[in-house]
């Protein structure tokens, strides 16, 4: 009978490629009979050949395999050696992997358009479904200068999930999240992204004067910037107490997307406005949040 048995051949493969294996028998006099069984299906090879030696013939066969979407995880591959003579058998049996992409992840939590709040705490959860192995999820922020993201990676029956929580601030604001999902059958990662809208106020309101050291009879300008805001924040400003009209509203683009608003007024200087006190405020009408500044003016 044949005293050896050996399959050569791959142990892991992608669906769509066509696998050979190699099945070498021997030495057995006479030639073993060799078949071979694919989840337990016999399969006829596409090649079998002998050699003659010393102690009998060495018998090699080979089979291909087709990898298709329908295949289990693993497929079971057998060859089997059989002697009628003596009416002995031995095997070998393998295991093939068999590696497919997991599903397109999705993103959970946030939808396209949603308004978060500067502070807010945000559950942002990625998950891809199927594939083999399961996919390795990674969590990036921004485009381009990529930053990646440590999330919570929990495994399931049907897949696995991964749960980053942020605390949001402004610098979220059109800020990209992107989840990436990977396994040995991806030749480059399958991908989703979402882009945050987050509302905020600049808490840095700055008052300026000009000129900065007014004297008696100059024409005082007072200019008040609210920092960046989203949406756009208003101004109030009271002089003693007494409400300002401010005379020149400007928007001009800021820092996260948002927006800086800069009033103005003017009025000249005189003894009686020295030491009054400036009082000015941002407020943004989304969050119903106000920011305050003061400032003394001083007469020279």
């Amino acid at each position: 009978p044949p005293n050896s048995i050996k399959i050569i051949g791959p142990d892991k493969g992608k669906v769509g490629e066509t696998l050979t294996f190699e099945c070498i028998v021997g030495p057995s006099n006479p030639a073993a009979e060799v078949t071979w069984v694919i989840d337990g299906r016999p399969m006829l090879p596409i090649a079998s050949w002998t050699k003659s030696v010393k102690e009998g013939w060495i018998t090699t066969t080979n089979v291909s395999v087709t990898l298709n979407s329908l295949d289990p995880d693993t497929k079971s591959i057998s060859c089997y050696a059989a002697s009628e003579t003596l009416r002995d058998t031995i095997l070998q049996t393998v295991n093939l992997q068999i590696l497919y992409p997991p599903g397109i992840p999705t993103i959970i939590g946030y939808k396209k358009g949603s308004v978060l709040r500067e502070g807010d705490l945000q559950r942002l959860q990625c998950v891809s479904l199927g594939g083999n192995p399961f996919a390795t999820l990674k969590w990036f922020r921004g485009l381009g200068t990529d930053r990646e993201i440590s999330g919570l990676t929990t495994v399931s029956g049907s897949g696995v999930s991964s749960e980053l929580i942020i605390r949001v601030k402004a610098s979220d604001n059109e800020a990209t999240y992107r989840c990436e999902a990977t396994n040995a059958a991806t030749s480059e990662p399958l991908t989703v992204s979402i882009k945050l809208t987050v509302l905020f106020i600049s808490s840095l309101v700055t008052i300026k004067t000009k000129p900065k050291f007014p004297k008696n009879g100059d024409t005082l300008t007072l200019t008040v910037d609210t920092g960046s805001c989203n949406p756009m924040c208003f101004v109030s400003c009271t002089k003693n107490g007494v409400l300002l009209t401010m005379h020149k509203d400007e928007v001009l683009k800021a820092e996260n997307f948002g927006k800086n608003t800069k009033s103005s007024i003017e009025f000249i200087a005189s003894p009686k406005e020295d030491n009054s006190m400036i009082v000015c405020e941002s407020y943004n009408k989304e969050l119903n949040k106000t920011a305050k500044q003061k400032h003394t003016i001083r007469i020279l």
